[in-house]
């Protein structure tokens, strides 16, 4: 399977090619992120108390098991399978067609930290426009926080 990777500012991020996995990539991420970023995708049900019908991070892949698909690496790293997303909010909002979207991307982008804050006492660490997706569906639009490699427990 041919693989590519991508150049990032923190962590490693692996690109697979091909069609089966155009949509697949692996991040490395410190195994207290990791712990981070798998307590915010799987509180379903934190997500929608607070109005969400989907999860609003970034997915990681299940295996056939019904495991997260997550390997652990030395030095206290963790290989994730995850899904590659819409364009971030910056991309996404600089197209004229989708500049009427803005505020109500910064509204979820809010609410998803605060979620993530207040009720799951997780720190992202670099909540920018780059590392938060836009999904169009339909008339509406759909935020995912992505890149948890400095997310931290708050104390």
């Amino acid at each position: 399977m041919p693989q590519e990777d991508f150049e990032k500012s923190d962590s490693q991020l692996v690109l697979l090619g091909g069609t089966e996995f155009a949509k697949h990539i692996v991040r490395y991420v410190p195994k207290e992120s990791f712990e981070c970023w798998k307590e915010a995708y799987l509180a379903k049900k934190v997500w929608e108390d607070n109005g969400f019908d989907y999860i609003p991070i970034e997915p990681i892949f299940i295996k056939s098991n019904g495991q997260l698909n997550a390997f652990k690496m030395k030095e206290g790293q963790v290989g994730v399978f995850a899904e590659v997303l819409g364009k971030n909010a910056w991309d996404f909002t600089r197209v004229e067609k989708n500049k009427h979207f803005s505020e109500e991307i910064k509204r979820q982008e809010e609410r998803i930290l605060c979620v993530l804050k207040e009720q799951l006492h997780i720190d992202h660490g670099h909540p920018h426009e780059g590392n938060f997706c836009v999904e169009k569906i339909g008339d509406s639009v759909r935020v995912y926080l992505i890149d948890f490699d400095r997310a931290k427990k708050i104390k």
